[in-house]
This record gives C-alpha cells, structure tokens and sequence, in this order.
C-alpha cells in the first residue's frame, strides 16, 4: 500500500480507495458496483460466495471517510451510516467486516475512535462519522427515532414486511438527509424484492 494517496483518486474512484487505502483487490463485478451504486435507492442481487458482505463494508468505510452528502447537513448533522438486516446477527457481518477492514489498515486505524457493542454495535471514527448495525425486526422497530445518510439494507429477499419496513420505516429515517439506500440480497423466488428489481432495472 503506497504511504502516498491521491485523496481526490481515492474520492473519484472507490476501487482506487479500496486498493490504497485498505490494501484490497477488488473483482470487476464489485468495481462496477461501487462505481454505479451512488443513486438514492441501489439494489445489488448476487448468488452466494460473489462478496456482497465484503464489498458492502468496503463502501460504508468509504462513504464514512468522504462524508458523501449534500454539504448544508454538516452544520448540524453528524454523518450515520448503518447496516441492517433480518437478524441483528446478519446485520453484524458486514459491521464486524468493516471493523476488521479499519483495523488492519495503517490509514484507518489511527482515525477509528471507539467501537462499542452495546446497545448496538457502533464505530465511531475522529470526523464524526459513525457505523452501527440493528436488525429490522418486529417490523423495523429497533430503526425508529433515528435518521441516517447512508443505509444498507442486508438480505432485503428474506425479510417478512419488506415494503412496510422500506417504505414506512427506512424512507423515513433517510427523508431528513436525502440519504441513500442500497438494498442487497440472494434471491429468494418472485417476492417483493424481486419486483422491486424490476421496477429500478
């Protein structure tokens, strides 16, 4: 890894961050994802064993060191990323995959402030921007009362209210920030995800 990063590369282009800042090579398929994934709803549908998890964590420590959002929320907003999913456990993968991908780089490290695991798992790092993981259970309760810049929405394909908890509960915590939404999963036959990937396609 080169002690001698182009800052603006690493914004402009998210594989360069991730091979000069994490020490990672990425597949063409998760480049293309990170370059094109930068609307405000994504959707990412892979088979198992593609890196969905992996390439997720790289993205939210991206997005957590550039601040990506309109400038006008940084005089009263801290910059929230979180990643969530069916179970709390299923939203601690790509959490614990990023805390591992921060610790080990000579980068990130230093910028990592506290990582707690109670009540939910949370990294803080020293510009202000946090990383947690909650699960969407009991029809997104445990995401009411907090809003969010950036949302992952992990196996969106298994979960049992997917349109309420979207539309109802995920939209709302990212309205006040015109925050983005990526929505990934492994199929899971012609249910509402797989709709929802026909209507964006």
């Amino acid at each position: 890894m080169s002690n001698d990063i182009d800052w603006n590369k690493a914004f402009q282009q998210p594989d360069y961050f991730a091979k000069e800042v994490l020490g990672i090579e990425l597949h063409p398929g998760q480049k293309k994802w990170l370059e094109n994934s930068y609307t405000n709803e994504n959707m990412l549908v892979t088979g198992n064993r593609w890196g969905k998890s992996f390439v997720s964590a790289i993205k939210i420590l991206y997005r957590a060191i550039f601040r990506i959002r309109d400038i006008k929320f940084d005089l009263r907003k801290k910059y929230r990323i979180v990643t969530a999913s069916i179970t709390q456990d299923q939203a601690n993968i790509i959490f614990q995959q990023a805390v591992s991908l921060a610790r080990e780089s000579k980068v990130l490290e230093p910028l990592l402030l506290t990582i707690t695991k109670t009540p939910f798992p949370k990294m803080v790092f020293s510009n202000g921007a946090t990383i947690e993981a909650r699960s969407t259970q009991n029809r997104g309760e445990y995401l009411l009362g907090n809003d969010y810049d950036y949302f992952i929405f992990d196996e969106v394909a298994f979960e049992t209210n997917p349109e309420y908890v979207v539309e109802e509960v995920i939209r709302m915590r990212l309205a006040d920030r015109e925050g983005m939404l990526d929505l990934i999963s492994t199929p899971n036959g012609k249910n509402w995800f797989y709709r929802r990937m026909l209507e964006i396609s």
